[in-house]
């Protein structure tokens, strides 16, 4: 966070440089900063983007807004509502070796958080929910109970206000997202007996598979249940155990979404090769970071740190 500061510290002076009578607005921001630091009994979550920049502009541009404190006003409210992040998205978050998902809706509508990484992991994940200017997680589902999908509850609890925790297979509806859970039957092991469901989400088909093996998978093929699905959340890390040609020339999704750090030898190159086979974009949270299926009302992306990609219809 000092980084942080004085980075935005530096932007402001910057401004300032080349347009001198904006100084006022940067003694108003440095002044409202330090009041809400010593006032404010939390942090505020969320982070600036496009959407705010823009915002300010445009509120800059009307003499009713050259008042710094309301220009002020404006970034905090930016801040602190959903319209920071108003779209659907669908994010693979970036917690090394280890599964967390997030669906969250138009405006905040609804939070779920699928998996919770590993605690050796927690701030990188708490990290990526402040930026999302989270407060509230509607719904936490717990695949499994392996470390590193469970080990972050207690801590999730702590700074957030978690309203309702999954762990037994059970349909899940908040709002407009209905998760379908999958029901294949019982194992001896924790990873085949893994909570799996299905979404409908802008019309987009997603499988999330916890760490289930091909076994299950192909079951999955057998019970008629699942036909074509557009995103695979690619079991256990890409492990070679699991992500079968059966399954994938059955299934015949887009897109593929891996979750490691590239630990074990994940993603297997076995799994890569056969996702290649049948044209899968594959994408590896390892090579990508963080990645983010997004639905706007102009198109639909998918976003990480080295690319942007349009969804084909």
């Amino acid at each position: 966070y000092i980084v942080k500061t004085e980075i935005l510290y530096f932007l402001l002076v910057l401004f300032v440089f080349i347009v001198p009578d904006s100084s006022v607005l940067l003694i108003t921001v440095l002044r409202t900063a330090s009041f809400l630091l010593s006032t404010c009994s939390f942090m505020i979550r969320g982070k600036i983007s496009l959407i705010t920049v823009i915002l300010l502009i445009l509120f800059s541009c009307f003499k009713m807004a050259r008042n710094p404190a309301f220009l002020s006003l404006i970034l905090y409210i930016c801040l602190l509502t959903p319209i920071n992040s108003p779209f659907r998205h669908v994010s693979m978050l970036d917690v090394g070796q280890g599964d967390s998902i997030l669906l969250k809706g138009n405006l905040n509508s609804y939070t779920v958080l699928i998996d919770t990484g590993s605690p050796y992991n927690y701030t990188r994940l708490r990290r990526q929910l402040f930026d999302e200017g989270i407060y509230k997680i509607d719904c936490l589902v717990i695949t499994h109970n392996d470390s590193d999908h469970n080990g972050n509850i207690g801590n999730l609890e702590k700074d957030f206000q978690v309203e309702k925790i999954v762990e037994t297979r059970q349909d899940i509806m908040i709002d407009d997202l209905y998760l379908r859970s999958v029901d294949t039957g019982e194992f001896d092991n924790d990873n085949d007996n893994s909570l799996i469901y299905t979404a409908d989400i802008n019309g987009y088909i997603f499988l999330f598979t916890g760490d289930i093996s091909s076994d299950v998978e192909r079951l999955l093929i057998k019970s008629g249940e699942l036909d074509h699905i557009d995103f695979l959340k690619v079991s256990h890390h890409g492990s070679a155990s699991a992500t079968s040609a059966y399954f994938i020339r059955n299934t015949l999704p887009s897109y593929a979404l891996i979750s490691t750090s590239g630990a074990y030898g994940h993603p297997h190159k076995e799994v890569l090769d056969i996702l290649k086979e049948y044209s899968v974009k594959t994408y590896i949270t390892k090579n990508d970071g963080r990645i983010d299926v997004c639905f706007t009302p102009f198109m639909d992306c998918i976003k990480t740190v080295n690319s942007f990609d349009i969804i084909s219809s």
